[in-house]
């Protein structure tokens, strides 16, 4: 096969890449909410699934890359005692989420294993998609219904 045939095949599959990136950033990440959706109904106890991606400022002589934390992201969930009413949003005032998973009673192992479940829904998407998706320096959380980011320092 030719160069150019070569160079062209791969101009060609970087743009068709571009474009489903440009499709996928244009939902601002809400079908992470139709992705997760199994995930929360057998979990309802789960608020959220948050992570934190962004470039570090120093890498110990090693090159700064962004880097999306998602396959490494936890699960939050209501505090201990609170019944969560599904006509209620996802966090009342006085029900504020919590990644605290020191949980007894046997909800931990539980509540690992749908931690893990959702790392693995969410591992299909790659570093440079969370990029194009929401930015560098970004927390972001994927409630039921919506998807929020807020700025992150990792300093």
């Amino acid at each position: 096969m030719a160069i150019d045939e070569i160079l062209a095949r791969k101009r060609e599959a970087e743009a068709t890449l571009d474009a489903v990136r440009e499709e996928m950033s244009a939902t601002e990440g809400e079908f992470l909410c139709d992705l997760f959706a199994p995930l929360f109904a057998e979990n309802p106890e789960v608020v959220a699934f948050q992570w934190r991606q962004y470039t570090p400022y120093f890498n110990d002589g090693d090159p700064c890359a962004f880097g999306s934390y998602h396959e490494d992201g936890d699960i939050l969930v209501y505090p201990d005692g609170y019944d969560p009413d599904p006509d209620d949003g996802p966090c009342e005032e006085d029900a504020e989420p919590s990644d605290d998973l020191d949980i007894e009673d046997g909800r931990f192992g539980r509540l690992d294993a749908a931690r893990v479940k959702f790392q693995q829904a969410v591992s299909v998407l790659t570093d440079d998609d969370m990029e194009c998706l929401f930015g560098d320096d970004q927390m972001v959380t994927v409630y039921r219904d919506r998807v929020e980011c807020e700025e992150y320092n990792p300093g």
